[in-house]
């Protein structure tokens, strides 16, 4: 027997492919009146739990505050700023390796946004392939 598999109906084909019933979705919508006044229900909502114990947005800290005045924010980081002696260093070596080592501190962003100890990587680094770079060429 050669066709021993049943034929898939057309409504059971249209719903594996999906296209066909987006369409249908869509038409819906077009055809359909929707009234907003009738159809959505008012925005007067009754909050399971009292109005004390709704978070509220702080502006200053940029999180929720409960009413207690303590809020859930993530500790920051703290970041190790350079003293001014560092700074110091750091542009008169920006001087005399010009653009490159420019570049190099500027890439996440500015020098001084930097930790003190990533600077001191950063300027090792840079220092020590400077040094086998004038090594080779002699």
């Amino acid at each position: 027997m050669a066709g021993v598999r049943a034929k898939r109906s057309k409504a059971s084909a249209r719903k594996k492919t999906g296209k066909s019933q987006k369409k249908k979705m869509i038409k819906l919508h077009k055809n359909s009146k929707f009234d907003k006044k009738k159809d959505l229900p008012s925005m007067d909502i009754d909050f399971p739990f009292p109005s004390e114990d709704v978070p509220q947005y702080s502006e200053k800290s940029g999180n929720f505050v409960n009413s207690s005045g303590c809020g859930k924010s993530k500790k920051k980081q703290k970041r190790h700023f350079l003293s001014n002696e560092d700074a110091e260093i750091i542009s008169s070596l920006i001087k005399v390796h010009g653009r490159n080592f420019k570049a190099m501190l500027n890439h996440p962003a500015n020098y001084k946004q930097f930790s003190a100890g990533k600077l001191k990587t950063l300027c090792e680094r840079y220092l020590s392939s400077h040094v086998k770079n004038a090594i080779n060429k002699t």
